[in-house]
């Protein structure tokens, strides 16, 4: 079920109404919502019921009928919002939001990739006198859909942190601090999330494992069309990974965010970190990429945030970026082949996004650990 995101609202006096959520498709969100008991799960990894927790039926704030350009919801001034969802529905989502949202508000990005900040702020809030205040999130918990449902999680660990951090911006007069600080102590009430707090530093060298790992696997295996345990044993594969990572890692070594963090920079730069990857890549098995799923349904998948990232900054501090920026190109052209497939309802032989049924051999990747550091 394709929902949107989940809202933690402030009242005036501080109290905290029970969480709202938004949908983009009023008749399936809220069929789920009735067959499903009106509440969200939370169940072990063995399937085991932890916890239920109680929600309003999903608000409906897809485009009014008649008027496309237009959302139907009007459900007042937003304080505060959580947007954990994919990267093809958040333009759509917060677009729907806009008339709702000003610089009072603090909004909570959870996503894929870094750079989203910066696209909604060319696109949506263009005007820096009203623009939002950001917090962006980062995950660790093992969360996946429970099987057979639409809001059920499955939670494959207990060590999982939500990690935030405030987007660091030039006119920061004090209030947006005592917001995003406000904001950091509302989810902290939260013992499941176990949310920690983190300045931008610490938080970037959380998150560009994760981004260095996706901008290898992800983007190799849509280029491909093929599973992770074929990287491994395909020579012209190993080569492109190769390339591919010694120029991320020289942009990464390259940041000025790191210039005098050199104990958080030698994360990066020894070559355990290479080992590391090469050793998860061996250990992936017959799994492939989440990319190539959206591929196959015609979504685009985050490669301007992934890859994407690493080339702005490359273009930033003139570095080169040849492999990131041919690499993001390939993706793009097949999710631009796969688009014209679809509508021409004509398969033109590209096995790996011809039909939903062709599994590649093997399984979906939902192995989102995080990385020891």
């Amino acid at each position: 079920m394709p929902i949107s995101q989940k809202l933690l609202l402030r009242d005036r006096q501080g109290q905290i109404p029970p969480v709202r959520i938004l949908a983009h498709h009023r008749s399936e969100a809220s069929a789920k919502w009735l067959e499903e008991g009106k509440a969200i799960d939370l169940h072990d990894a063995r399937g085991k019921l932890l916890s239920s927790h109680p929600i309003h039926c999903p608000e409906y704030i897809g485009p009014r009928f008649g008027a496309p350009g237009f959302s139907r919801w009007d459900g007042g001034f937003l304080d505060n919002i959580v947007v954990d969802t994919g990267i093809a529905a958040l333009h759509p989502t917060l677009r729907a939001l806009r008339h709702s949202i000003d610089n009072r508000t603090t909004i909570c990005l959870i996503q894929e990739g870094l750079g989203v900040v910066e696209k909604l702020n060319e696109e949506i809030f263009d005007d820096p006198a009203v623009r939002p205040t950001y917090i962006l999130g980062y995950m660790t918990h093992h969360l996946a859909r429970h099987v057979g449902t639409s809001m059920a999680l499955r939670h494959k660990g207990s060590n999982g942190q939500l990690l935030l951090s405030a987007v660091p911006r030039e006119e920061d007069h004090g209030m947006e601090a005592a917001v995003r600080d406000h904001f950091i102590g509302l989810l902290s009430t939260s013992e499941a999330l176990r949310p920690v707090g983190l300045s931008w530093i610490k938080f970037l060298h959380r998150k560009l494992p994760g981004m260095i790992w996706s901008s290898l696997v992800d983007s190799i295996s849509v280029i491909l069309g093929c599973r992770y345990d074929q990287i491994v044993k395909d020579t012209h594969a190993r080569r492109l990974w190769h390339a591919l990572l010694d120029e991320t890692l020289y942009i990464v070594s390259s940041l000025p965010e790191f210039k005098d963090k050199p104990n958080l920079l030698k994360f990066f730069t020894r070559d355990e970190f290479k080992m590391h990857l090469r050793d998860r890549l061996a250990n992936q098995g017959p799994m492939y990429s989440e990319w190539i799923s959206l591929i196959r349904r015609g979504d685009i998948t985050p490669v301007n945030f992934i890859n994407g990232y690493f080339v702005r900054r490359a273009e930033e501090l003139g570095l080169d970026h040849r492999v990131n920026s041919l690499v993001v190109s390939m993706v793009k052209a097949r999710h631009q082949a796969r688009i014209r497939e679809l509508d021409a309802d004509i398969p033109f032989g590209l096995k790996p996004y011809m039909m939903d049924g062709d599994k590649l051999g093997g399984r979906i990747n939902e192995d989102d650990s995080d990385f020891n550091i």
